[in-house]
């Protein structure tokens, strides 16, 4: 099994600035952009099926928000997937792309008010990240709760 020569990540840099890396030669030089930069990101996943569509989610005290590049992560846009997540980091969300438009993600919200984590929660958009919609799969009282989730799918059509 062969390895792949582009290389991506993201990462925080304090606690308030999302940026983005690229290397398209096995890791060897990178070019990076800042996605990024109001206060407390927090907890973040990556995901893209090619090197130009790339989504990023993740966590700031007033909610769970996705940027997207259609560009290989030269710009990005920001929009919000949960505000109701509440200040509480609902921990890593997951992310799995079905295809170049339909990104799916699950993550941990207290938006039923019930304190970190409350509630295992799905989102999914079917315009790219432009708007989402949220599902409640599961809600929890008290502890323990959910802080991470993992997504995949049986039968994504790309």
């Amino acid at each position: 099994m062969g390895r792949g020569s582009t290389l991506m990540t993201t990462y925080g840099v304090g606690s308030t600035t999302l940026k983005f890396g690229i290397s398209t030669d096995c890791g060897v030089t990178w070019s990076t952009s800042t996605v990024d930069t109001s206060t407390n990101v927090d907890g973040m996943t990556l995901g893209s099926l090619d090197s130009t569509n790339i989504w990023i989610i993740y966590q700031k005290v007033t909610g769970l928000y996705a940027a997207t590049s259609t560009n290989g992560g030269t710009s990005w846009t920001i929009t919000s997937v949960d505000l109701t997540v509440g200040a509480s980091a609902p921990g890593t969300p997951s992310i799995f792309v079905a295809n170049n438009s339909e990104p799916l993600v699950a993550y941990g919200s207290n938006q039923l008010g019930g304190g970190y984590g409350s509630t295992l929660a799905f989102a999914q958009s079917a315009d790219g990240g432009s708007t989402w919609s949220v599902t409640h799969i599961e809600e929890y009282t008290g502890f323990p709760s959910p802080r991470w989730a993992v997504m995949e799918t049986l039968d994504a059509i790309n």
